[in-house]
């Protein structure tokens, strides 16, 4: 095969098979793949890697493209075959004819333009440029020239080529060149695919597509499918916009994230109230306001991910939710699973980068940076989920092998560190992030309900937290331990029956507790049960805390509500789809019943100052909390504390009784956790050797998945707080032109009480470079520290106005107490002009003027300069009482065409007088001595245009010589009062950036002009 004297052979024919009637063997001759007189190939009967002989078989691999339409012979020479007796066989050559060539398919006829590709499993062949080559992805992208792109909007341009084993030759340097080859149209994951790819040919390098520009938000999910498989370039809708890390929660095991545009991507429920159809269309706002940023890899748990700074993650280096970075160019693809598919606010479109990527953002905030934005604070109480910090340590993949009993009698699986190593890691975290936050009084979520003895996890966690050498001079911890009070009388050795409880520190050093602590009767309180409600027992304990007059009593109660994931199965918990999740009812419930328990002063004390601290699972605008705040709490915390599958929340917040309102100072959730991937934690699963030790560091971030808070209260006065003061900004205008960096060095915050401030640099025509954005989600620059630390980013930051006129830069300062305090730095903005063609100057009287030259090929030789009167010698004016208010401008033209004509055009920026006139000093072909006279003119607005000939009028050496020489001025009359502290500069500032030689002697601004006799 083929057949003697065939036709219609395919080009793409790569064996040829010879078929005998008895058994062959190889002998001393060849085989050659002919084209008329010049052979193409030899291949001897002894090379086994293009000859195989096979019982009654030969297979012939010559390794040679035939060419369309072309006939052929294959020529055996000197024997190559004989039979088992040696017999040679000697046949006349097998001449065949090829075809033509395969009709090229475009990649939009592929694509069509609905999801799945109208000619799904045919047969085509392409031929495109690879955009780029993903061997993690087992493939490589191809797009259409975009000579060949077709009308239709809705179809993309761009495949992907699943399958390299058939195409062994594409590599990285393939990227840039047009391949052609066959496959069968094909969708995986809802991706339009090429595979079993055969007969490619790699042919020239021809130019790659230009990315086609897509802003986020979108406007429908249907242009990402108009664009799949095509080059992209992505970046925010908003000017000076970036896309910002929304979820890193898979950057770890998949080396993916997802990018919003301009901020992290808010729950819902935490922005709104709950509603059924306000939910079903912000789902699909989110959608179209996401893209997935992957890694160009399917590897699992790779060996190196992306961290800030164009550098691998580290403990060192993360890659925080609310990095940004301005744009990814890339090739667009889906990966849509239908056994798992995407939340409906969730896409499945990603980007496989073909770029590198900058990422930035704002340094981790330290606990030095919690305690300056905290300010001043009597006491503190904080607010922190741990993450099951247990102290036994087994199987954590069963509920029913690695077992312990909780101090009530019933026996429960074990949860958090699998090994003694992975304890030690954790516990280094948790002491980091509880130590860190400085409390007098802590409310924990998810610790070990394994009592309060010396293995205990309390215990443990403790002696951790009072070994710590950053631990506060003197500071002394201890635990509210059982029994608790439970009312009527009864005490009860335990808060419920979960492997988690929740439970009370404190600084023994700084509070005493008041009586016993106390938790709800489950037998009355049934929200608190594990089938009722789902919530852990709440434990409340009042404490006495010392003021400056005595001593103040607070109760402090510690939460943890029935999360959003599995499902109660009684009460009609399900999701109603409103934006609350499951088992919204119970948590309404639990929040009643936390209510009426509180009601009933559980610990004894009358104080009505009341805490209420924890993880509600329910976010700012849900029922719970809104119940809460309907009956007497008020909810003090906010911001994020929390991300879930890539929306951000807070299920974690402190209330407070009214009695305490006016002494809340500042509420702070440290963000140390939510932010940071989760692949920085203690866990050594899934991780290499190097990872290990790479990823982990024994510091507060991502010690738990919820970020902590802390509250200050004051029971005692406190100093005035003065505001900050905003230093070093200019009163008027500065000159700059578009482009031109402007320093802010000379600008400073200043403020009396030391504390954490808030600067927002907001850019009007322009932007901000060289300082750390402080949060990328923020419109403006934003820059967080103390006056030095922001003074230090100011230091290095910049103004670059981007288009001509009236640029701003706005200054505000706060310092979370006092109003902000605001400055504006102003400027006026020339514009960039070609010193050959065209000028700006900006007097001192009168504005700014621009301008240009056109014609006769002439080019400014000099800058234009300001002259005097008297330098020119000149004792009259053009008139009697005329002024020259703004001097004289002197400026030459030369490399013109002889006897050309030039027309000059000026532009000012405040509007001209009426009446003006344009008036000329030098000479004229009836006076050679220098004279005032007229020259036609056009003034319209504030624009003033004339016409120049060299060697004819305005020309003052009178000589067509490709030179012209003028001074030009515009005259105020007598009668009309001169221009306040006139000067000798024009107004008429189009002079000022020319380089040709041309010579404009005397340019001078007219204020206005008085009526004068002819």
């Amino acid at each position: 095969m083929p057949a003697a004297n065939a036709i219609g052979v395919a080009i793409n024919t790569s064996t040829y098979t010879l078929n005998f009637s008895k058994t062959v063997l190889p002998s001393q001759g060849s085989f050659e793949l002919r084209q008329g007189s010049t052979t193409l190939a030899t291949m001897p009967a002894s090379d086994t890697s293009r000859v195989t002989f096979s019982g009654q078989t030969v297979t012939l691999k010559p390794g040679v493209r035939l060419a369309a339409n072309t006939a052929y012979s294959l020529v055996a020479v000197d024997s190559p075959v004989a039979d088992s007796g040696g017999r040679p066989w000697s046949p006349a050559a097998l001449n065949f004819t090829t075809g033509a060539a395969p009709a090229i398919t475009r990649i939009h006829d592929i694509q069509g333009n609905s999801e799945v590709s109208p000619l799904l499993g045919r047969t085509v062949t392409v031929s495109g440029v690879v955009t780029t080559f993903l061997p993690d992805l087992n493939g490589f992208y191809v797009q259409e020239e975009e000579a060949n792109y077709d009308a239709d909007p809705g179809t993309s341009e761009g495949v992907f080529v699943y399958g390299l084993a058939g195409a062994p030759a594409v590599g990285e340097d393939t990227v840039g060149k047009r391949v052609q080859f066959t496959a069968i149209v094909d969708e995986y994951n809802r991706l339009t695919q090429l595979k079993s790819v055969s007969d490619l040919e790699i042919k020239e390098a021809v130019p790659l597509p230009a990315p086609i520009a897509i802003t986020l938000p979108i406007t429908d999910m249907a242009q990402w499918e108009r664009y799949e498989g095509m080059l992209v370039k992505i970046t925010s809708a908003t000017s000076g916009g970036k896309l910002l890390v929304s979820d890193n929660y898979t950057l770890g095991r998949y080396g993916d994230v997802v990018l919003s545009n301009d901020e992290v991507l808010p729950q819902f429920t935490d922005k709104n109230k709950p509603s059924v159809a306000g939910y079903a269309d912000y789902a699909k706002t989110m959608q179209r306001r996401q893209i997935i940023l992957d890694d160009r890899s399917s590897k699992q748990n790779p060996a190196s991910v992306r961290g800030r700074n164009n550098q691998p993650l580290s403990a060192a280096n993360p890659l925080r939710a609310g990095d940004g970075v301005d744009a990814v160019v890339g090739v667009l693809d889906q990966f849509y699973q239908n056994a798992t598919p995407p939340e409906i606010y969730q896409t499945s479109y990603r980007i496989q980068p073909t770029q590198a990527l900058n990422f930035t953002g704002a340094a981790r905030p330290s606990a030095s940076d919690l305690h300056t934005a905290l300010g001043q604070a009597g006491v503190k109480i904080a607010s922190a989920n741990v993450l099951n910090f247990f102290s036994m340590v087994g199987d954590t993949s069963t509920n029913t092998k690695d077992v312990f009993p909780t101090p009530l009698g019933n026996t429960i699986g074990i949860r958090g560190a699998n090994t003694l190593v992975e304890l030690e890691r954790q516990k280094a975290k948790v002491v980091a992030n509880l130590i860190g936050l400085k409390a007098d009084v802590y409310g924990l979520m998810e610790v070990q309900n394994n009592g309060f003895a010396d293995d205990s996890a309390l215990k443990l966690l403790i002696d951790g937290m009072n070994a710590s050498a950053d631990k506060p001079a003197g500071a002394t911890y201890a635990y509210v331990k059982a029994p608790f009070n439970q009312g009527g009388g009864s005490t009860i050795a335990g808060a419920g029956t979960d492997a988690i409880t929740v439970a009370i520190v404190y600084r023994s050093d700084r509070v005493t507790p008041v009586g016993s602590a106390a938790v709800p009767n489950v037998s009355t309180y049934d929200a608190f049960t594990p089938n009722v409600g789902g919530a852990r027992v709440p434990i409340a304990q009042t404490f006495s805390v010392p003021t400056a007059t005595g001593t103040e009593q607070i109760t402090v109660v510690v939460n943890h509500f029935k999360s959003k994931g599995s499902l109660l199965a009684t009460g009609g918990n399900g999701d109603i789809l409103d934006g609350q999740g499951n088992n919204n009812p119970a948590r309404v419930k639990t929040a009643e019943q936390l209510k009426n328990w509180l009601a009933t002063k559980p610990t004894g004390s009358d104080s009505a100052n009341t805490v209420l601290v924890g993880d509600f699972n329910a976010y700012a605008m849900e029922d719970p909390v809104t119940y809460l705040e309907s009956n007497g709490y008020t909810k003090v915390s906010t911001g994020y504390s929390y991300s879930f599958d890539g929306l951000w929340g807070s299920l974690d917040h402190i209330f407070v009784t009214p009695s305490l309102v006016s002494k809340v100072g500042k509420v702070v959730k440290w963000a140390i956790n939510a932010e940071e991937p989760p692949v920085l934690d203690y866990n050594v699963e899934y991780k290499s050797e190097a990872q290990v030790a790479d990823f982990y560091a024994p510091t507060a971030y991502r010690s738990s998945d919820h970020n902590p808070i802390v509250m200050g209260l004051n029971f005692d006065a406190l100093p005035v707080n003065q505001p900050p003061a905003i230093k070093g900004v200019p009163t008027t205008a500065t000159p700059v032109v578009v482009g031109q960096s402007i320093a802010l060095s000379g600008v400073t915050v200043e403020d009396p009480d030391s504390e954490q401030l808030v600067l927002t640099l907001t850019p009007v025509n322009g932007n901000v470079s060289g300082a750390n954005d402080a949060d990328a989600q923020l419109p403006g620059v934003q820059l967080k520290g103390t006056t030095a630390q922001i003074n230090s980013e100011l230091g290095k930051a910049s103004f670059v106005p981007t288009a001509q006129g009236d640029a701003n830069l706005g200054f505000s300062v706060s310092d979370g107490t006092n109003g902000a305090v605001t400055a504006s730095y102003a400027f006026k903005v020339s514009a960039v002009v070609d010193p050959g063609k065209g000028f700006e100057l900006v007097p001192s009287a009168g504005g700014s003027v621009s301008g240009r030259i056109e014609g006769a090929g002439c080019r400014l030789a000099s800058s234009p300069q300001y002259v005097t009167v008297q330098s020119l010698g000149i004792t009259t004016m053009p008139m009697e009482g005329a002024t020259l208010p703004h001097g004289l401008l002197a400026l030459t033209a030369a490399g013109c065409d002889v006897g050309g004509a030039l027309t000059v055009t000026m532009n000012y920026s405040q509007p001209l007088p009426q009446n003006a006139e344009l008036w000329k000093w030098g000479r004229t072909a009836d006076n050679l001595n220098k004279h005032w006279y007229r020259i036609p003119h056009k003034i319209t607005g504030q624009t003033v245009s004339f016409e120049l000939r060299d060697g004819g009028l305005g020309d003052d050496d009178l000589k067509a010589d490709g030179n012209i020489t003028d001074p030009t001025a515009i005259v105020a009359p007598g009668a009309v009062p001169p221009v306040a502290n006139a000067v000798s500069v024009p107004v008429m500032n189009l002079w000022g950036l020319l380089t040709l030689s041309l010579s404009f002697l005397s340019f001078a601004p007219l204020a206005r002009r008085w009526s004068r006799r002819r």
